[in-house]
């Protein structure tokens, strides 16, 4: 199992993008402020190897309150006699 976790504290959930293909996994991120008739705007855009053949439903993603995202693989084992 691997596990992902980045600090996006200043981030919403829907600025916050997760792309994945088959050997990577991209996080993106988008803020626009407005303050006294000037905007600006924070980008991020990060990615990382993952292993061949992983399943978009083999990682499992979550966002807590204080703005941790976190993303990991779960590998599913199968024991036989």
């Amino acid at each position: 199992m691997w596990t992902l976790v980045m600090d996006v504290e200043e981030y919403v959930q829907g600025e916050i993008e997760v792309l994945q293909d088959d050997k990577h996994l991209t996080v993106k991120g988008r803020l626009s402020t407005t303050q006294r008739g000037n905007t600006t705007t924070r980008t991020f855009n990060r990615n990382f190897h993952i292993p061949k053949n992983t399943r978009e439903e083999d990682i499992d993603s979550a966002l807590s309150k204080d703005g941790i995202l976190t993303k990991e693989r779960v590998i599913k084992i199968q024991l036989t006699d």
